[in-house]
C-alpha cells in the first residue's frame, strides 16, 4: 500500500513539473504573439484599432526615460556616480540631458512602447 501511495507521488510530481514547464512555454508565446502584434501595429503606422471583445492600442512606456551609458563607468564624472562600489546615479544623468541636453558619455534613448489590450 505504501509503495502504491509513494508511486502516486512520484506520478503526481513528474507531471506538475511537465505542467510547469507547458506552462512556461504557453507564458512565452503569448509574449511573442503580443510582440509581433504590437510590432506589426507599429509598422503600418496604427496606434489603436477595436474589435467586437477587445481594444488593442500601442502605447508608449510610463515612468522616467531610459539612460544609456556609452562609457565605462570609471570614466563617468564623480558627480554622477554613487560610491560605494562606483555607479552611475541615473537620475543626475538623466535630470542634467534633460535641462543641458548634451554629455559626451551618455544620452537619452527613445522611450519604449507597449500593446494594451483592454
Amino acid at each position: 500500500m505504501i509503495n502504491y501511495v509513494e508511486g502516486q507521488i512520484s506520478i503526481l510530481k513528474k507531471e506538475r513539473e511537465r505542467l510547469y514547464k507547458r506552462e512556461k512555454m504557453l507564458e512565452e508565446k503569448c509574449k511573442k504573439i503580443k510582440e509581433h502584434l504590437k510590432e506589426s501595429l507599429e509598422i503600418i503606422g496604427k496606434t489603436k484599432f477595436e474589435t467586437a471583445l477587445y481594444t488593442f492600442s500601442v502605447c508608449q512606456n510610463g515612468g522616467t526615460q531610459p539612460v544609456k551609458i556609452d562609457v565605462d563607468v570609471k570614466d563617468i564624472p564623480e558627480e554622477y556616480t554613487i560610491p560605494q562600489p562606483p555607479k552611475p546615479d541615473i537620475d543626475a544623468i538623466r535630470k542634467t540631458l534633460l535641462t543641458n541636453g548634451t554629455l559626451t558619455w551618455a544620452h537619452l534613448e527613445e522611450k519604449g512602447t507597449n500593446l494594451r489590450i483592454r
